[in-house]
């Protein structure tokens, strides 16, 4: 009988601390150069309203023409966003916005949004400003338009 105690506490410990994995496999904003933003303009592709994170595809059309797919996502969950005063409505498919984002390091196209412009001239950031809002976030960098 003890064995079988013993077997089911080490069983559930096992568990517990594969759930908990799940915590630390969390990833950072370290892969986004804070230092620099951008300004992107183009047409809302989709946006994925969900947590942990909420993503915003963006069509980009260059100077030379070109269109690009930029996904750009929103480091606060979408309860941080509703207290940032989102609706899950204000940017959907099809909008035109201007967004400030932090750029990828790598040189993917991906971005971490800071503020976007809906097309009724609202701007909306990514986090709520005050107390808990995260550092460096309170105050954006001034943009280098992405052309």
């Amino acid at each position: 009988m003890a064995s079988l105690r013993r077997w089911i506490a080490g069983s559930l410990s096992l568990c517990m601390l594969m759930g908990a994995s799940a915590i630390w496999a969390h990833h950072s904003g370290a892969n986004f150069d804070r230092n620099q933003q951008y300004l992107f303009k183009g047409t809302v592709r989709k946006v994925i309203w969900s947590n942990p994170h909420v993503w915003i595809y963006l069509d980009v059309v260059k100077a030379n023409g070109r269109t690009e797919l930029w996904g750009f996502e929103l480091q606060g969950g979408t309860n941080m966003l509703r207290r940032a005063g989102w609706k899950p409505t204000d940017v959907k498919a099809g909008d035109k916005v201007t967004l400030q984002a932090a750029i990828d390091r790598t040189g993917t196209r991906i971005g971490a949004m800071e503020t976007v412009q809906t097309p009724d001239g609202r701007t909306l950031s990514a986090w709520p400003k005050g107390p808990g809002a995260p550092p460096g976030f309170a105050e954006p960098k001034k943009p280098i338009e992405y052309k």
